[in-house]
């Protein structure tokens, strides 16, 4: 920006997309998109109506009534609107509004001045060849930009762009002054300790966060203190319950041996058969680890796609400017062009701005074709070799007919499998 301020110049052509033409002399400070007009409007007015009269009855059924009205029409109140959308273009000496239903101009030589909103973003231009005042809308991110270059026009007419500067440089010297003091590093040593953060684990768990409310903090400290308990409780049971199941492998008292009736020989010598005898496990049975193809159904298609229709791209070339008979270069296409350079030597055309339009909606749409026609000529082909062989003749080795990669859902070179 201060940069921009102390140069007081643009740039010599519009590169911002708003397509304006400046004028001799005339440089572009900014261009800026998705703005809006803004203009004074008066809302629908509101009439006031008053009545009186009388009714005489005539007869039975007939009754005569004589009265009249009378009645106000208060005007509306006036108030701002948006009234277009478009682009903005502000330049040294004007700026401009073009939209897809109006434009407007403000030059700053008629400027009266300029009313930033502080609570919208929202410029008004004050100017004497306009009786209601009008101005422009902008997206809040590029607010500082659009005012900074609105005041920078206005002070490269008046001739205050080096006090514009100052008071920049001022609020930046500003802004440096009150930037906060950057925080030191942190170390390793600054972090916490494991217990210390065990601890902390633990009592957000038992308690709740610390940004949570009083209400959810007692309902989490009630959840997890019931959940302790049950599994305290599970922890208690399992243990009462392994230590009432007999001892496997202990030794058998001798009170008990001793009324136990005599084993005989053959007795003795099953038991330890059974003792010996190596339990078996059963016989694996292997798996099939590789499913089969899945089927493939045909695509259902629609009609092949049509070339589209391709917009003009030759238009009768429109004057530009001229090289004068002593080599120079006038912007100029009228009568005067060069008349101070001994003449015009040479004319210069360039084709209508709808030309590079055009080609390059030519090109988006030749692409779009190019692709559909791709992805129908593809899904054309797979079902052609769905029709001629199906999975009920198959199966397709690789490098047979009927085989294709897409079909080889498991990728074992077989397609149709099954």
């Amino acid at each position: 920006m201060i940069a921009t301020g102390r140069s007081g110049r643009g740039s010599s052509t519009d590169q911002s997309g708003g397509g304006l033409v400046l004028k001799r002399g005339e440089s572009l400070l900014g261009g800026f998109g998705d703005c809006r007009l803004i203009e004074v409007k008066r809302a629908p007015g509101v009439r006031l109506n008053r009545s009186s009269g009388f009714s005489v009855r005539l007869s039975r059924n007939i009754r005569v009534g004589v009265g009249g009205s009378r009645g106000s029409y208060v005007p509306g109140a006036e108030e701002l609107r948006v009234t277009d959308q478009g682009h903005v273009a502000i330049s040294n000496r004007r700026v401009v509004f073009q939209g897809g239903l109006k434009t407007r101009e403000w030059t700053f030589s008629k400027l009266v001045g300029v009313q930033h909103d502080p609570q919208r973003p929202i410029s008004l231009i004050q100017v004497t060849n306009r009786l209601n005042v009008s101005g422009i809308s902008y997206p809040a991110e590029q607010a500082a930009q659009v005012r900074f270059v609105l005041e920078l026009g206005a002070a490269i007419e008046s001739g205050t762009v080096h006090q514009l500067v100052s008071y920049v440089e001022g609020e930046r010297a500003q802004h440096a002054r009150v930037r906060p003091v950057p925080l030191p590093p942190v170390t390793a040593a600054d972090a916490p300790s494991v217990a210390a953060r065990v601890g902390a684990g633990a009592k957000a768990a038992l308690t709740g966060k610390p940004g949570q409310s009083r209400r959810r903090r007692v309902i989490h400290t009630a959840i997890a203190g019931g959940a302790a308990l049950l599994l305290l409780n599970a922890g208690v049971g399992a243990m009462n319950g392994s230590s009432a199941q007999p001892a496997v492998g202990l030794p058998i008292p001798a009170a008990t041996t001793a009324a136990a009736p005599t084993p005989t020989a053959s007795t003795a010598v099953t038991q330890s058969a059974r003792a010996t005898a190596t339990p078996t496990s059963p016989k694996p049975n292997p798996t099939q680890t590789i499913q089969p193809d899945v089927i493939v159904k045909k695509v259902k298609l629609g009609a092949r796609p049509v070339a589209p229709k391709l917009l003009p791209t030759h238009g009768t070339p429109v004057r530009v400017g001229a090289i004068c008979r002593d080599g120079s270069h006038s912007d100029a296409t009228g009568r005067g062009a060069c008349s101070w350079h001994k003449g015009v030597r040479t004319w210069l055309y360039e084709q209508p701005y709808w030309v590079a339009e055009n080609k390059a909606k030519n090109a988006a749409r030749m692409k779009k074709y190019k692709a559909a026609l791709k992805t129908w000529n593809a899904q054309s082909e797979r079902n052609k070799l769905l029709t001629n062989y199906p999975c009920s003749k198959g199966p397709y080795p690789k490098g047979k007919a009927g085989y294709a990669p897409w079909r080889d859902t498991n990728h074992n070179d077989i397609a149709c499998d099954r």
